[in-house]
């Protein structure tokens, strides 16, 4: 059996960063822009530079149980761990550990999401997204979007809440301060879609079966371009540094 290796992409500049990890977030306000991915196999977070793809330290948070979701909030970073459904705190800095089990009792699947003071979580198994504090880890609520079967990535854009739902072959938009649907097939493919990503206005969407990144409009859901991106095998996770599309893909 072949081993599946999961490898980062910085795409406009149509190079290999990396060859780690699912996840990942950035940190553009720094001297020097900085990448944090998950890698689930070693139960490790890495730092890199965001510019070169130099590791910075590969292993930079360690003890994690099959970690998957990352998300940051200035110098705060939210690590989910699947295997044992908590959330982390770290500090995004140093590495140092806030809060190792800042979230408990969660059944995790995907990506996670912070705005403000609110994080949003994909749980049991991808059927519903609950919203926590960023602050305190209380839950605010724990079923704020149900019925969002298979959801695997979620971004969020002042008020609008994006949800990629792999098999179902969808991204739903919701009310990211109600909960409301606002259309559960936003946008709608013949293949899976999970990993996504906004700027406000354009919205792109990994699709990991068709081995294609689609960029479509944030505000109606339009298909700008479906193969926006086709030069990357089974891509997964996706993140923005400034006009930089990063995307993590599995090469299979």
């Amino acid at each position: 059996m072949k081993t599946c290796l999961p490898r980062l992409h910085r795409l406009t500049m149509g190079r290999l960063l990396l060859s780690l990890s699912l996840a990942f977030a950035f940190l553009s306000s720094s001297a020097t822009a900085q990448i944090w991915v998950t890698n689930s196999i070693s139960g490790t977070v890495g730092k890199y530079d965001a510019n070169t793809g130099a590791a910075i330290n590969a292993s930079f948070i360690t003890g994690l149980s099959s970690p998957a979701g990352i998300a940051l909030r200035g110098s705060e970073l939210f690590v989910s761990n699947e295997n044992i459904g908590t959330i982390g705190k770290y500090d995004a800095l140093t590495g140092g550990v806030i809060d190792a089990t800042f979230i408990t009792g969660l059944s995790l699947h995907g990506a996670i999401a912070v705005s403000g003071s609110t994080l949003y979580v994909i749980k049991g198994g991808g059927l519903t997204i609950g919203t926590y504090d960023a602050n305190t880890g209380a839950a605010i609520d724990a079923t704020f979007v149900t019925n969002v079967a298979t959801a695997f990535g979620v971004a969020v854009s002042g008020s609008d809440l994006f949800v990629g739902r792999s098999t179902a072959h969808k991204v739903g938009k919701y009310d990211a301060i109600t909960g409301a649907t606002i259309s559960a097939s936003f946008i709608t493919e013949s293949t899976g879609l999970g990993g996504v990503v906004t700027d406000g206005i354009n919205l792109w969407v990994s699709n990991g079966n068709a081995d294609r990144i689609g960029k479509y409009n944030a505000i109606t859901g339009a298909t700008i371009d479906t193969d926006f991106i086709t030069d990357v095998n089974h891509p997964i996770g996706l993140a923005l540094l400034g006009s930089d599309l990063l995307v993590s893909n599995i090469d299979l």
